[in-house]
């Protein structure tokens, strides 16, 4: 054992490699490889049609794992995920009808109340999800399982282009290098932060705005978690471009920022595996966990009541509360002094076709290399110009 693991500062430890120069954590180039193999057999070159639960638990138990060490991985992990989920759910409807497991169902109810014999309900429960698992009931790969998995393999094949890994600094608890505030409304976005020096305002497309006055139940209906999502995205994109733009000998190694956000969906959809179901909500998924891939910055969310949230909720209602073909800078100073020395960030036209594409388009084609993200500007007090370019 001494000779098989030299001293070095790259040890592979419970499946993971550790680099202690560059205090990094990544996966060994073999077990890559074969979640690959795995990968290939549902991907769109198989021939495969349909899987079990049994099968997709393998995957999905094995993706997880990788995930460990990936802090973006995640937010693909979500994707496919829910993809599996919802097609799962529809097969669950044969095995409920199933006689067998429709009388281990009522014996399992019988006994969820009962005083004293507690230990039969637990054999019932145990029984059922063992039905469950054991299910050779097959459920079609749909195509949006298939673009999830397809995305993945085009990761995972690129090592050189995406790196699996993640700084310890970003895998443990610890106190962020700084704040980041953003808000949404049906009219647009914006946010700001100090102490990174900069905030931004941007319009959502009429299109946007015309799907969020839909009924819920219309297909088309855009929810306002969806855009307050957007505007995290904005934000850590901003986030991304003032941090590059420090000089290098100032920036935090491996720094780690806290978004606040006054949606409790989007809070959670930035910092765990939580339900998003809807095809926009995935695109944007992707979106998020593309700007991760080619930075060195670490997120982490919380919420923060709407009432407090001032001036992000100032800038995401421009549209709504102020003449924004004539309001400037030097009038947003005026209200709020601690932006006078902020740089406003100018999300690039490449990216917000992404934003607003993933929010109106069932998909979105990533690309394989880091979008521009856009540039930082200083405002003059005496411009004449508003944040949209429309002339005063």
């Amino acid at each position: 054992k001494f000779f098989s693991h030299p001293v070095s500062h790259i040890r592979r430890q419970l499946g993971y490699v550790t680099n202690t120069r560059t205090m990094c954590v990544t996966i060994p180039d073999d077990k890559r490889q074969a979640f690959l193999i795995l990968l290939r057999k549902w991907g769109s070159d198989s021939r495969r049609y349909s899987f079990t639960l049994s099968e997709a638990a393998e995957l999905l138990g094995t993706y997880v794992y990788l995930c460990r060490v990936c802090h973006w991985g995640i937010f693909l992990f979500q994707n496919l995920y829910h993809a599996m989920a919802h097609t799962l759910s529809q097969n669950a409807k044969r095995i409920w009808n199933s006689p067998e497991f429709k009388d281990t169902i009522a014996l399992r109810d019988q006994y969820s109340r009962h005083p004293v014999d507690s230990s039969k309900y637990r054999y019932f429960s145990r029984k059922v999800a063992r039905a469950i698992y054991d299910s050779k009931s097959s459920t079609f790969i749909t195509p949006s399982i298939r673009s999830e998995i397809d995305f993945i393999i085009r990761v995972l094949s690129q090592p050189d282009v995406y790196h699996w890994e993640s700084p310890i600094a970003h895998l443990i608890p610890r106190e962020s290098d700084g704040d980041i505030y953003q808000d949404a409304c049906p009219r647009g976005g914006g946010g700001f932060s100090s102490d990174l020096d900069f905030w931004w305002t941007i319009l959502w497309l009429p299109e946007i705005y015309s799907r969020t006055q839909l009924p819920p139940s219309d297909r088309c209906f855009l929810s306002n978690n969806l855009l307050e999502y957007a505007a995290v995205i904005l934000g850590l994109a901003g986030a991304i471009v003032a941090w590059e733009s420090l000089p290098v000998e100032t920036r935090p190694e491996h720094p780690l920022y806290l978004f606040w956000t006054d949606n409790m969906t989007a809070k959670a959809w930035t910092t765990k595996i939580s339900g998003i179901k809807t095809p926009q909500g995935r695109s944007l998924a992707r979106l998020f966990a593309h700007l991760l891939m080619f930075s060195d910055i670490g997120v982490d969310a919380d919420h923060i009541e709407g009432v407090k949230n001032v001036v992000a909720d100032f800038l995401s209602r421009l549209a709504e509360t102020h003449d924004f073909s004539s309001f400037t800078y030097s009038q947003l100073q005026t209200r709020f002094p601690s932006l006078k020395l902020s740089r406003r960030f100018a999300p690039s036209s490449e990216l917000l076709a992404l934003v607003f594409s993933a929010l109106l388009k069932p998909s979105v084609d990533i690309p394989t290399t880091r979008v521009k993200l856009g540039h930082m500007i200083t405002e003059s007090p005496t411009l004449k110009q508003n944040f949209f370019g429309l002339s005063r």
